[in-house]
């Protein structure tokens, strides 16, 4: 099992809050042989604008939302272990049902003494989400 965090509070050297801002993710990993493995993820991940200091959405800027998914994942290496093969697919939600909002004003009360993240009440609608993915790895 693998439990990971990404935050941009974190980012050096100084924090930011801004576009891709927080990702958390739990992992399980099944059963595996030497060149392939199977895992399953549950991940929650909050996008952001550039600017987080007006509460109004500011034209062109990438919209707030947070997402909630559950995530499969098949690696395989190949090649004699010099290239890796990930294709993974996830299902969930996106925008208000994902939480975003309440879990960032948590944080920001934590580091900042804030209560309010702007930009969460203009984000996306929420609505369902499918994702596949496709990544190819070379071992150089």
């Amino acid at each position: 099992m693998e439990f990971s965090l990404e935050n941009d509070a974190f980012y050096f050297p100084k924090p930011t809050d801004r576009y891709y801002t927080n990702g958390i993710r739990l992992r399980y990993w099944l059963a595996a042989t030497e060149d392939i493995q199977w895992n399953f993820a549950l991940q929650h991940k909050m996008f952001n604008g550039a600017n987080n200091t007006n509460p109004m959405p500011i034209a062109g800027d990438r919209p707030y939302t947070a997402t909630l998914s559950l995530a499969i994942e098949r690696s395989a290496w190949t090649n004699g272990g010099s290239t890796r093969l990930n294709i993974n697919s996830s299902v969930g939600v996106m925008g208000d049902e994902a939480r975003g909002g309440e879990l960032q004003n948590e944080v920001h009360s934590r580091l900042e003494g804030s209560s309010t993240a702007y930009g969460r009440d203009a984000q996306l609608r929420s609505m369902p989400i499918v994702q596949f993915g496709f990544e190819r790895h070379y071992v150089v």
